[in-house]
């Protein structure tokens, strides 16, 4: 029995198995913005940004639009300092003591995403995101 090789075939098998071949991309939780995108496009997709600040550019106009998102929030306690606390320690004769203790505070976490898109002539050019922590001590 003679086998016949079909040309290509084995290729198409391999990228789709290997999923190169991807019928949708996959969806995200949050909507996301392309380089191109007009600022009508972007406000109807995110809504508007925080802080728009000008940016200085010849002929252009140029601005950075920042958005700040909360991730997490979230309460830890810190230890500050370390006190001696006086206690009877043993039995006998000489049992006063002391024992350390730690001093803590409450301190209140937020992880925060700040993504900032550089709009040209009324166009995203370009975008960076990163995030930040910020601590508040409760007093």
């Amino acid at each position: 029995m003679k086998t016949r090789a079909l040309p290509g075939l084995g290729l198409l098998a391999l990228l789709t198995v290997g999923g190169l071949l991807a019928a949708e991309p996959a969806a995200t939780k949050y909507p996301t913005v392309k380089m191109g995108m007009t600022t009508d496009e972007v406000v109807a997709l995110v809504g508007k940004p925080d802080f728009i600040t000008p940016v200085e550019v010849a002929g252009k106009k140029t601005e950075s639009w920042t958005y700040r998102r909360l991730l997490d929030h979230k309460h830890q306690f810190d230890s500050v300092d370390v006190i001696e606390i006086p206690a009877f320690i043993g039995i006998g004769w000489n049992t006063l003591g002391s024992y350390p203790e730690d001093v803590l505070r409450k301190t209140q976490v937020q992880i925060i995403q700040v993504t900032s898109l550089l709009m040209v002539d009324d166009h995203l050019v370009a975008s960076k995101q990163w995030k930040e922590k910020k601590a508040a001590y409760d007093q």
